[in-house]
């Protein structure tokens, strides 16, 4: 993504690349547009700062548009979509060899922290969707959602909830440094192959270290986010309060997302299923058991508004979450009405039909 000052625009000009909306990133002039007086008329309009924005096509590859443009929210949808692209550049240029940009990262974690105050549900909601196809930049983007809406449930203040976001951004960059037939290897890694991939954290860490403005903290959660209570952890070995915060918070954000994300070697599981396998880490001491239950009570694991598929076969909307019970919501069944609409049918409590469950999360509103 280019940002460029529409005063270098010159009628006459054809654009090699599509000028996206900086809210929405909707194309408004697409590529191969030869400019008019017009045209340059109606962007200044659009941006009285004076700039617009050019998205290469590479950018917005590997994120689902359809299902982002059923969000009725944009400027949720767009801390989303700047989220994205902003960790994948930031991923792929040091991937290449280049600095970290953090003033980009800065800016991307304002705007997600705003939305995620004022619209924590709708921003969960998109991370349990998976809009975005390519794991590891999916990933980025939803530990940062995952790990500021339990910062926020925890009461941080809105400066720590930014640092626990930017750290959730940046945690997996020290994959960009780690061969990608590792990362991608569908089967199971050898030994040597996994001492490789747990460099990470401290490559990570090492790239940070380059950024003087960076504050410590944020740094100490990229380097401990594999770190386990029990000592079984990656790269320190480090144990209970050795382990910060910051990094307890991301580590547990980080292990419910890889495990309801598809990956090259396995299936995603559901929220609930990854609840589960939370909590058994948590009674072996892999993670603070108080911690799991608060992270695991405030993260809502079906936001209202997610649509679901049922084991009865039937597509349903979330509507309510019982306060004790947040794995068995109350739904809105959803039938097809004959011209490609789902209309409400009914409502359904899963608390009293102990026999219907969620097999597949679908969408969101």
């Amino acid at each position: 993504m280019k940002k460029i000052k529409i005063s270098e625009l010159k009628a006459g000009m054809t654009l090699n690349n599509s000028i996206q909306c900086d809210f929405s990133y909707k194309t408004l002039l697409p590529k191969g547009t030869k400019l008019t007086r017009l045209h340059l008329e109606k962007l200044k309009n659009i941006n009285p700062e004076g700039y617009c924005f050019i998205i290469e096509p590479e950018d917005l590859k590997g994120i689902s548009l359809e299902t982002l443009d059923k969000v009725n929210n944009e400027g949720v949808k767009r801390a989303f979509l700047d989220s994205y692209i902003t960790g994948k550049s930031i991923y792929q240029n040091l991937a290449c060899g280049n600095p970290i940009n953090i003033k980009f990262a800065y800016e991307t974690v304002d705007l997600l922290t705003e939305q995620l105050l004022s619209h924590c549900s709708l921003m969960l909601q998109l991370a349990a969707v998976k809009v975005i196809d390519e794991y590891s930049f999916s990933h980025m983007v939803n530990v940062a959602i995952y790990a500021s809406s339990f910062a926020r449930s925890l009461n941080y203040s809105p400066n720590a909830i930014k640092d626990i976001c930017l750290a959730g951004i940046l945690h997996d960059i020290g994959k960009a440094k780690i061969p990608q037939d590792i990362l991608q290897k569908p089967g199971k890694l050898t030994e040597e192959e996994f001492e490789i991939i747990k460099r990470h954290p401290k490559l990570g860490y090492d790239e940070l270290n380059k950024i003087q403005e960076l504050k410590e903290h944020v740094r100490q959660a990229v380097l401990q986010h594999h770190e386990r209570a029990n000592g079984s952890g990656y790269p320190l070995g480090l144990k209970g309060k050795e382990i910060s915060l910051y990094s307890q918070v991301i580590s547990i954000a980080d292990f419910y997302d890889a495990l309801t994300s598809d990956r090259c070697y396995r299936g995603r599981v559901l929220p609930h299923e990854a609840a589960e396998i939370l909590m058994g880490s948590s009674s072996l001491n892999d993670f603070d058991i108080e911690l799991v239950r608060l992270f695991l009570k405030n993260i809502t694991l079906y936001p209202i508004g997610t649509e679901v598929v049922l084991n009865t076969g039937q597509r349903a909307r979330v509507v309510h979450i019982p306060v004790d019970f947040p794995l068995r919501p109350t739904l809105q069944i959803m039938e097809p009405d004959g011209l490609d609409q789902w209309i409400p049918a009914g409502r359904l409590e899963l608390l009293k039909e102990t026999t219907v469950f969620i097999t597949s999360i679908i969408s969101c509103s």
